[in-house]
């Protein structure tokens, strides 16, 4: 991929699916949600990695349904809220649900081609103080 902001979804996605394929746990992809749940009542264990909901008609009752399975089993759980995800107003969604935004991530994209790691990238300037430009989708571009 030459998007960095996609190859930073893809591996973060890639990394924390794994937890949903443990012993006793469960990674499901409905309705374009993928999440996990776990027998482990604590975070990091039980927590939506992906929201890619097509139908905006239907994010209401898929973003429902997902969350009363957590609180079904009374476990904490997060929703990380990705530049890609849809519905495009998916993060006022989510605090119609109670789920309010508690953390920014950082994400980065390096070429380690070279045999050697280049500050060249891609960072995610969560509290806008590096004096980046951002990007539309929040993301800023750092060059070496």
């Amino acid at each position: 991929m030459d998007d960095p902001v996609a190859n930073i979804e893809a591996a973060f996605e890639r990394h924390w699916r794994h937890f949903g394929e443990y012993p006793g746990a469960h990674l499901r992809d409905e309705d374009g949600v993928l999440w996990f749940e776990s027998p482990i009542r604590q975070l990091p264990y039980n927590w939506v990695i992906r929201t890619r909901i097509a139908n905006a008609d239907k994010a209401e009752e898929v973003i429902g349904r997902v969350a009363e399975t957590f609180r079904a089993r009374n476990v904490p759980f997060m929703w990380v809220h990705r530049p890609s995800d849809t519905p495009n107003d998916l993060g006022r969604r989510l605090a119609a649900h109670g789920l309010d935004l508690v953390e920014t991530a950082t994400g980065m994209d390096l070429d380690l081609t070279g045999g050697r790691a280049s500050p060249t990238g891609v960072v995610f300037d969560s509290n806008k103080s590096t004096g980046l430009t951002p990007t539309p989708a929040g993301y800023a571009t750092m060059k070496s």
